[in-house]
């Protein structure tokens, strides 16, 4: 699949080679602290996964990012927003991938609820996501083991009677 966002920004199937960028961006800076990081090994195997779908996100041809889908060989029309990695801030690119994702599981996937998992400290994400008509559902509280500590998930959804396509 191929789809083009507002704002220019195209979901499209990885290849192979995109498997090390996919790693690297993850253990960026700007990112790690934000991303459970996966080996390239385990992100080809993921490729393959009929449970799991990778797009990259593509602008004036180049790759500016990823997001992973999971949970859609499930029977319960719900979709995980698993992952989301944009490489560069502030442009407008994470905006333009959460509605493609919006887009793509309402009406190619007829998903019911969206959902996802947020790191509490993670105000930037957590703020687009409610822009973007992701309700807050709860806490999984000290839930996840980093260096720093234990750190707490924000669980947050949108349902298909919610989901309003932006231009």
């Amino acid at each position: 699949m191929s789809e083009r966002s507002a704002l220019g920004v195209d979901l499209r199937a990885p290849v192979p080679s995109d498997a090390a960028m996919i790693a690297t961006w993850e253990r960026h800076p700007d990112n790690e602290a934000f991303v459970v990081a996966w080996d390239v090994a385990r992100h080809l195997a993921a490729f393959e996964d009929p449970d799991l779908r990778y797009f990259m996100l593509d602008h004036a041809g180049a790759a500016v990012g990823f997001v992973l889908l999971a949970g859609l060989t499930g029977g319960h029309r719900a979709v995980e927003f698993r992952r989301l990695v944009v490489v560069e801030k502030g442009r407008g690119y994470g905006r333009a991938a959460v509605e493609a994702v919006k887009r793509y599981c309402f009406r190619v996937l007829g998903a019911h609820r969206l959902w996802l998992d947020v790191l509490e400290q993670n105000a930037r994400a957590r703020s687009l996501y409610e822009s973007a008509g992701f309700v807050p559902e709860g806490m999984l509280r000290e839930c996840i083991m980093r260096q720093d500590g234990f750190q707490s998930l924000v669980v947050m959804s949108i349902l298909e009677s919610e989901y309003v396509p932006r231009r």
